[in-house]
């Protein structure tokens, strides 16, 4: 029988041959955060629609990522790149879930509690630029996403009551104000 840490660098191709299914699910801590620390540690906040996705294993075949595309309808903060980003540019938005097909067998790999971001799905969303990737990453295992429209909604927690589109902004432009 094979030790845990020798399965764990097994890659996801040869598991799913092996036993014909896998499924992983990312569990992240469930750590409150407020928007003060969104605001404070994003690199880009952004008002943005989904417009594509592609999931696919990584060069190791150890991860399987999607990548998302958005379309910026609003920035409110750009810490690394201010002036090279406009509304209606895109981002790439890379996270670590997702389903591949290896051999004729579906792969998944789920971020608990932090759904698929929906096809033309409008959302606000505080992210950190992943380093030497071209990509984006939202904050705090998906804390950092919100669903947008005339209320905003968090996409992880379903107990926390959705805020009208008004009273968010405004917060976070005086947190965004105080913060810079």
């Amino acid at each position: 029988m094979l030790d845990e840490h020798h399965r764990s660098r097994r890659t996801r191709a040869l598991q799913l041959r092996e036993t014909g299914s896998f499924e992983r699910i990312i569990v992240s801590i469930d750590k409150p955060v407020v928007l003060a620390d969104l605001v404070g540690t994003a690199d880009l906040v952004v008002e943005a629609s989904a417009v594509a996705q592609r999931s696919y294993l990584d060069a190791g075949e150890a991860h399987i990522y999607t990548d998302y595309a958005f379309t910026i309808t609003d920035i409110m903060k750009n810490r690394r790149r201010p002036g090279l980003l406009k509304a209606g540019h895109h981002i790439l938005v890379r996270r670590e879930s997702g389903t591949v097909m290896i051999d004729g067998h579906r792969a998944t790999s789920i971020e608990n509690g932090f759904p698929p971001f929906a096809d033309n799905g409008r959302y606000v969303l505080f992210l950190k630029e992943l380093v030497d990737q071209n990509a984006y990453g939202v904050i705090a295992g998906g804390r950092g996403a919100f669903e947008a429209g005339d209320r905003i909604a968090p996409m992880m927690d379903a107990a926390v009551q959705p805020v009208a589109r008004q009273a968010f902004f405004g917060e976070m432009r005086a947190l965004l104000k105080f913060s810079e």
